[in-house]
């Protein structure tokens, strides 16, 4: 049992709202100093416990920034373009390395000559990798991915156009001594011109990475099919031929579900549907759901509660949420949210043990709905829009609820957050006063706090953060009432507390829960959780909270 360190007589602890704050004015006045890039490109990145983004100011443009949560801390990282803009995009984080890997716009050509660049946060460390994949354009690398995240090699899509070597967009690598080149062509000359592979989608799958591209080579022409490599030449081979004399399957979707690949894709005879592929190789359709050729356009795939949630349309109900175990047979809907029409439900996403989403049922237009994977227990969670519709997005957890993008009506689009009730869910604050809102986007967490991009008349889009208010001294000073011993730590550890604990939670620097603590115990065993920085959030029992650095180092 957690003890008491001594009685006290309760006390009033005064505690202020928690606040969402402006980090900094990075581009002064009502210019934004946030860009958004489109097609979800990811323009921002959690790293050392500190978010490195893409910023624009009216000295430098848009170049690589770096915030530890304070406006003194929000520095320019580096002027890589001194002619314009370098755009830095596609931030990705090597293992192997520990340094961040992206695209820019060097200051040659700034805006045309986009090629990889390396990061560790300084500037002397922020500097080009390996040669130039395209030395008369840019080579755009994007798409990264390695094998267990320590592979010796890293891969990418990149326009690789060296000298007389003008292959097109195919799949490029980069390993460790700095060395980066073309892995393989997937797509030849078409009318005397090489035509793009375009790989993406990459996902791990036994130990091998799973990709779709286009196919067109003198050995025959397969359309876009499904890939798989090793990251060596020799060991990137085409898997499949769904649709087969020169048509597109184009799979999408890929998600690894009880050692077996599910993806989307079309052929001619099913339409586009769920397929997958078990560890022998061989593909099968999981069900025909929009019988004949029609297709199902399936999507949304995510694994919850031990089977593989998605979107589909049968032909009868419209587009819905669906479940299967990986079997045909279990392969059904799970309810029909909307009898009229298509409740088309996105952004599934898991907290709590839950399935959040949003959805459409015909009444109350998009909004926050959750289950617990039974028909019974599919509910709309909260009317965030009585009047309209909230339409819900961007979810992300952090320290023990779901924080989101929603449009109550009155406040536009603002930052929201739940706890997994109705009376949870509620506005966090109301950025900019109106009908339009702020749009919170981006949502990072890094260093323990959220941060975001958000659009205010008096600023622009800007980054601002919240800090979570167990977290927050101002908010919550307990600092001299628990003790958390021994701190760092190989095993375990213990707590001493004045007041009685009701809840104990250890969360990552990333906010995402590791692991609920019994309580019941007065040690802990931590042995199966890997050495890093952690929190051990409390609840007490009159009500409030309290949150505490834990370090472990087994």
């Amino acid at each position: 049992m957690i003890k008491n360190l001594l009685y006290f007589s309760l006390f009033a602890v005064s505690l202020s709202q928690a606040q969402v704050n402006l980090v900094k004015d990075i581009n002064p006045g009502v210019a934004d100093g946030i860009p958004i890039y489109g097609n979800n490109v990811i323009n921002q990145i959690s790293f050392n416990n500190i978010l490195l983004f893409a910023g624009r100011d009216d000295v430098n443009g848009i170049e690589l920034w770096k915030t530890d949560g304070t406006s003194s801390g929000t520095i320019l990282v580096k002027n890589i373009s001194q002619l314009g803009d370098s755009e830095p995009q596609g931030f990705y984080k090597w293992e192997l390395t520990g340094n961040v890997y992206f695209s820019a716009s060097n200051s040659t050509n700034p805006g045309l000559n986009f090629e990889l660049w390396e990061t560790d946060g300084t500037p002397s460390g922020t500097n080009t990798y390996g040669f130039e994949l395209n030395d008369s354009g840019s080579s755009s690398p994007m798409n990264f991915a390695t094998i267990d995240g320590v592979s010796g090699r890293l891969l990418f899509s990149a326009d690789y156009e060296r000298g007389n070597a003008n292959n097109g967009i195919e799949i490029c690598f980069a390993d460790a001594s700095s060395t980066t080149s073309l892995l393989g062509q997937l797509n030849g000359e078409n009318n005397g011109v090489d035509d793009d592979s375009s790989p993406k989608d990459f996902t791990l799958f036994n130990n091998m990475l799973y990709f779709t591209a286009d196919n067109n080579l003198p050995s025959g022409n397969y359309g876009r099919e499904l890939f798989q490599t090793n990251t060596l030449s020799s060991g990137t081979t085409r898997l499949t031929d769904i649709n087969p004399n020169g048509g597109d399957s184009n799979p999408e979707h890929l998600t690894v579900f009880n050692n077996r690949l599910y993806f989307t894709a079309f052929s001619p005879t099913l339409g586009n549907e769920i397929f997958r592929i078990t560890t022998n190789g061989s593909v099968t359709n999981l069900k025909n759901i929009n019988p004949g050729n029609a297709d199902s356009n399936a999507d949304e795939l995510i694994v919850y509660n031990n089977q593989l949630f998605f979107t589909a349309d049968d032909g009868n109900n419209g587009k819905e949420l669906w479940s299967s175990t990986g079997f045909g047979s279990t392969t059904n809907m799970l309810i029909n949210i909307n009898p009229n029409g298509n409740s088309s439900p996105d952004n599934l996403t898991i907290f709590n043990n839950k399935l959040y989403f949003g959805a459409d049922d015909g009444t109350n237009g998009v909004e926050l709905w959750v289950t617990d994977g039974t028909s019974s227990g599919t509910v709309m969670l909260k009317d965030i829009n009585p009047s309209g519709e909230s339409t819900p997005q961007g979810f992300i957890e952090y320290f023990g609820e779901l924080y989101f993008n929603a449009d109550d009506g009155v406040n536009g689009r603002e930052l929201w957050k739940t706890d997994g009730t109705s009376a949870g869910t509620v506005l966090v604050e109301d950025i900019e006063t109106g009908v339009f809102g702020s749009d919170p986007l981006n949502f990072v967490v890094a260093g323990n706090q959220l941060f975001f991009s958000a659009s205010t008349t008096a600023t622009g889009r800007e980054l601002f953060r919240y800090i979570d208010a167990s977290l927050s001294n101002e908010e919550f000073e307990l600092s001299n009432s628990v003790l958390i011993y021994p701190n760092p730590t190989k095993h375990s550890f213990s707590i001493d507390s004045k007041f009685n604990v009701e809840d104990a939670k250890l969360y990552d620097v990333q906010g995402k829960l590791v692991k609920i603590l019994d309580i019941s115990f007065e040690t802990f065993n931590v042995t199966d959780i890997k050495s890093g920085i952690y929190f051990v959030k409390l609840k007490m029992e009159n009500g409030l909270s309290h949150t505490e650095k834990l370090i472990i180092d087994n």
